[in-house]
């Protein structure tokens, strides 16, 4: 049994179980198309928020035992413990690093920011190099000293 319903004087026929239901029923395939647009929606926008991760030093040429600041700050909520620096130690006198952490809520957009804070002194004269660090996919360049 088929129903004809006219709308702004066009025809619509409509099957029984429209006519049961109240309402058209997507068929499998726009629910595939649509369950699979929502994935690589998804699957982008973690690629896209990769984590920034920034390194900078407040001084770039040190003498023997001359103390310089270390900073790393990564756009993202992590741990203290998340970043190894005891890759410093072989060439550098490290003091404890300091960590903090930040969240800003501008406009309703929320952002978090990490950050380590550690003196260096340089234990060797000659080229030295901070190597880079990694973390959540952020990743900050090498530094090269004198």
């Amino acid at each position: 049994m088929k129903g004809i319903t006219v709308m702004n004087n066009r025809k619509f026929s409509m099957n029984e179980s429209m006519m049961k239901n109240g309402f058209y029923r997507p068929s499998y395939r726009a629910l595939s198309l649509l369950l699979k647009s929502i994935i690589l929606f998804f699957a982008l926008s973690s690629i896209a928020q990769a984590a920034t991760m920034v390194a900078t030093v407040s001084k770039n040429k040190v003498a023997k035992n001359e103390v310089f600041q270390l900073r790393i700050s990564i756009d993202d909520k992590v741990s203290s413990d998340d970043l190894d620096l005891s890759v410093l130690e072989e060439y550098f006198f490290m003091s404890r690093p300091s960590f903090g952490t930040s969240v800003n809520i501008i406009n309703g957009d929320r952002s978090n920011r990490s950050e380590w804070n550690v003196s260096l002194a340089a234990l060797e004269l000659g080229t030295l190099t901070i190597p880079s660090f990694t973390l959540n996919g952020g990743k900050t360049q090498l530094f090269a000293f004198r």
